[in-house]
């Protein structure tokens, strides 16, 4: 390190400054107009700004006394809005649920809180041995900045990157400081995000991440996505700490505060400087340095705590005891704000863009009170100043806007004289040592969390078919075409409050349903929330993916699925909610399918309805996605040989030919005649008047496309009463008939009537046993009884069973 003597600035710099008063509030102000106009003072409150009321929130309570920070114990130093939550940094170690129980809650160095109600998150709870100081955030991380080592059991020291939602550690995020040749902890003071690129500065001398380490002379440039330390940017800051950091609007110029002796070597850079982005070299001709007279508190006579670039200034906080504007493009002092009152100094300690102003935090009645100008950041006047009665130590140590226009303001605050919808009586009520100001007429309404994507009671495209098309779960699936019902739920059967009763001849069968919704920039979800009303049991899939399941087991899903128990009673109505990933949505369409089950083959009754809402609401995690799969659809079907194609048949008075079931055997001289075959039943289109016989024989032809041939089929036969089944010659199958050889005279084991006469029987052809030309189906149908009048055979072949 440089052990030159500190450069001090010459006292004609000190001449240029030209006093005047100004009183704001309790407290009096010397401006000091340097190539501008002074500031004037405002009306404040402004009616149509911020209101004076404080908006009670939870706090924070207890300090731990810092290494870095021994004699300064304000309990918040930096407040970070990452959506609709604020996070709360600094040396504090509880949390206190004033909005609600007022209990406290270990909770140290950092909190969340909903920034509309100020309740506290408990979902957030990260664990760090040291205090936070400053806060930023990047690529969905919130970043963190301190006097930490570790960070929820892991070595972290001085920087993280942190989880939104829980506090858990980002590993994508590994960058690090640490303060060699000392046994003090390396210190983060500020963390700015600039683009792709996180500043940060303190009291450190080395920098690591990424796989790499480097020296680091109390400021460091980070990758945001990696944390890996840019060695291309390397100011060297001499003396103690940095303790602030700011890039102008095209991210050309970085500059520097705190209480450094000097910046690269060069004199007159002490306390404030200014460097480019791609080296850190100083701005040639860039008046850096500080403006303020000295004073004996401070070893340097004084310290820079906060940075704030508003357009083409750039506006200085700190002690003893001012506040300032400068040219961003020269240095150049515009206005030197100096403030006392009496004997008590007023410090400002921070400086912060927020809508379209700056403003700047003191502790504007030392041990006694604080104040928070707002500044017009293009004339330098200030428009506003809230004060509250409030009391506290240290005063406004962090600054931050709401996204709801409410500003958060955090330091060493204890109580406000008013507190909004308490009486103003003049008496102090408690303040969790940060405050909450809103517009005048309260706190706003919360935002609007909840988007309904599918309403209760929508109208569903509906399927009771026993076979489900191959894409119907997808965008692209035109139900409508596919001859999918319209209804409204809740669709279903058998309870009779159903809003659209859909047909049940198909249970236990499954029943599916379609919806399309619209959505625009599905991202600014958090998740969505799913509630489902389902009697037995369903899934659901968003866009094709599978979302949710209830009362289902894992595995494949198909029309025969039952669910995994029946349901009854009450539990027919229950809703069900489901949490689960905004991924899922896509920018446009899309599309929610479900499958809705019987939990038992006897049920009789099915109904189903689901609402979807896309919400911003935090959550900690989604449900699980379900172990389900939907069973593949089966192959197109072909009939090869319909029930009422021509047949050749044969009264066997006597055994037939023995090559009758071969492909080559001549049945010219056979009977002509259509399906159904038979006599003494209904249905019958060829009527063969010879009963008597015992056995009856039939032969079809039939050609195969060359798909059907390399798979498997299906004959499938009504009969009466036993059958044996040919195919090319070889036996597929019997029917109600005994083993071994049979002849023309053998009888089936079984007589068959009533309804059992038209019950189809199956048999498989196996694949590779068709040919594509040629093939003979032979049936030989046997009567069970010598007195039986009735006979029947209905064949149909199909492909792709």
């Amino acid at each position: 390190m440089d052990s030159s003597p500190r450069p001090r600035h010459t006292t004609a710099r000190l001449r240029r400054a030209v006093v005047a008063a100004l009183v704001i509030g309790t407290f009096v102000s010397v401006a000091v107009a340097v190539a501008g106009p002074a500031p004037t003072q405002a009306q404040a409150p402004d009616p149509g700004e911020l209101s004076n009321e404080v908006i009670r929130t939870d706090g924070v309570e207890g300090v731990v006394v810092s290494q870095a920070n021994p004699k300064i114990t304000a309990h918040v130093w930096d407040i970070e809005f990452v959506g609709n939550t604020a996070y709360v940094a600094g040396q504090f170690l509880r949390v206190i649920r004033a909005t609600t129980d007022w209990a406290r809650i270990d909770q140290p160095f950092l909190a969340a809180f909903d920034a509309s109600t100020g309740q506290w998150e408990a979902d957030f709870r990260p664990v760090l041995d040291g205090p936070v100081w400053a806060l930023d955030q990047a690529d969905g991380m919130l970043l963190a900045g301190g006097e930490f080592t570790t960070v929820n059991g892991e070595a972290r020291a001085g920087v993280v990157g942190l989880d939104p939602l829980t506090g858990a550690t980002d590993g994508r995020f590994t960058g690090s400081v640490e303060r060699r040749f000392s046994d003090k902890k390396a210190v983060v003071r500020d963390l700015h995000v600039d683009g792709d690129r996180l500043y940060v500065v303190g009291n450190f001398s080395h920098a690591a991440g990424g796989g790499t380490s480097m020296a680091a002379a109390k400021a460091v440039r980070f990758d945001t996505a990696t944390g890996a330390p840019d060695s291309a940017w390397t100011p060297v800051i001499a003396g103690r700490s940095a303790w602030a950091v700011d890039t102008s609007v095209d991210g050309s110029r970085v500059f520097l505060g705190g209480e450094f002796s000097y910046v690269n070597g060069v004199a007159d850079t002490d306390l404030f400087a200014a460097v480019d982005a791609t080296a850190g070299a100083l701005i040639p001709g860039f008046d850096n340095g500080f403006n303020v007279n000295r004073h004996r508190a401070w070893p340097l006579g004084g310290v820079i705590y906060d940075l704030a670039v508003a357009g083409d200034k750039v506006f200085l906080a700190g002690a003893e005891h001012f506040w300032e504007s400068r040219s961003v493009s020269d240095g150049s002092s515009i206005s030197l704000v100096l403030q006392y009152q009496g004997r008590w100094f007023n410090d400002t300690q921070v400086a912060e863009l927020e809508g379209g102003k700056v403003y700047i935090g003191c502790h504007c009645l030392r041990h006694r009170g604080y104040a928070n100008h707002d500044i017009d950041p293009v004339t330098d006047e200030i428009t506003g100043t809230l004060t509250s009665g409030m009391a506290g130590g240290d005063g406004v140590w962090a600054t931050a806007m709401a996204p709801d226009g409410c500003l958060w303001m955090g330091g060493d605050l204890r109580g406000t004289r008013t507190l909004y919808g308490a009486p103003v009586d003049g008496t102090m009520r408690w303040v969790g040592r940060f405050a909450r100001f809103c517009p005048p007429g309260g706190p706003p309404a919360p935002p609007q969390t909840d988007h309904v994507l599918v309403d209760a009671g929508s109208t569903w495209d509906v399927s009771t078919a026993t076979d489900w098309p191959a894409g119907w779960t997808e965008p692209g699936f035109d139900a409508r075409a596919a001859g999918w019902t319209p209804a409204q739920a809740e669709f279903g059967y058998g309870d009779g409050d159903e809003a659209t009763a859909i047909d049940d001849a198909g249970r236990p069968g499954a029943v599916v349903a379609r919806a399309g919704f619209d959505v625009s920039d599905p991202g600014r979800f958090q998740h969505l929330k799913l509630d489902m009303q389902v009697d037995d049991g369903a899934t659901v899939w968003i866009n094709g993916a599978i979302a949710a399941a209830h009362n289902m087991n894992d595995g494949e899903v198909g029309p025969t699925t039952l669910a995994a128990s029946g349901v009854w009673g009450r539990a027919e109505t229950q809703w069900h909610t489901f949490r689960l990933d905004p991924s899922l949505l896509v920018d446009g369409r899309n599309v929610i399918a479900v499958t809705v089950h019987q939990g038992t083959t006897g049920s009789r009754d099915l109904g189903f309805d689901l609402a979807l809402t896309g919400s911003t609401d935090r959550v900690i995690s989604f449900d699980p996605t379900p172990a389900v799969t939907l069973a593949a659809p089966p192959p197109a079907v072909t009939v090869l040989r319909a029930v009422d194609d021509e047949y050749r048949y044969l009264v066997g008075t006597s055994a037939p030919p023995a090559d009758w079931t071969d492909p080559a055997h001549d049945d010219g001289a056979w009977t002509a005649g259509s399906g159904v075959l038979g006599f003494g039943e209904d249905g019958i289109v060829t009527t063969e008047a010879a009963p008597g016989a015992t056995t009856y024989y039939f032969r079809a032809r039939f050609d195969a496309p060359a798909d059907a041939v390399a798979g498997a089929a299906l004959v499938e036969l009504t009969r009466d009463d036993g059958v044996v089944v040919y195919l090319n010659g070889a036996e597929i199958g019997r029917d109600t008939m005994p083993d071994g050889p049979i002849d023309f005279e053998t009888r089936a084991t079984r007589f068959l009537w009533g309804a059992a006469e038209s019950d189809p029987v199956r048999f498989t052809i196996p694949a590779g046993s068709l040919r594509q030309a040629g093939n003979v189906l032979a049936v030989e149908v046997h009567q069970a009884h010598p007195d039986s009048r009735d006979l029947r055979l209905g064949v149909e072949i199909r492909s792709n069973p």
